[in-house]
């Protein structure tokens, strides 16, 4: 009976994990998009996101292609769970990681884009 209670118990919250892994990035992601769209006007016209190039005019984006980062987001998030939801049930450990990358991703992009925006606000 006490083995019944904690599989119901474990099944519970393993469906929550699920599901709050899963909408966590999409969510996040449509917030990012709305940010952007609304701080439109109070952003300068370009906006340092390529790094990785030498320091200059090769680094600057526009706010359009500032929108690539909460794009990307989805689509990694959506990828990460249709292959996730395509593993077999015993698969479990691949599943969690699969979602616990989506939200690891998701939380570096967007601290990448907060530190950019408020740079600037």
């Amino acid at each position: 009976m006490v083995t019944l209670k904690h599989e119901l118990t474990e099944d519970k919250l393993s469906k929550k994990f699920y599901l709050w892994t899963s909408i966590t990035p999409l969510v996040i992601s449509l917030i990012l998009i709305l940010i952007i769209f609304f701080l439109f006007q109070y952003l300068p016209p370009q906006l340092p996101l390529f790094y990785s190039f030498s320091w200059g005019e090769k680094q600057l984006a526009s706010h359009y292609q500032f929108y690539v980062i909460p794009i990307s987001i989805m689509v990694i998030s959506l990828v990460n769970l249709v292959i996730s939801l395509q593993l077999h049930p015993s698969q479990l450990f691949f599943k969690k990681s699969l979602l616990l990358s989506s939200l690891i991703i998701t939380t570096i992009l967007t601290i990448t884009i907060i530190k950019i925006v408020f740079i600037f606000i």
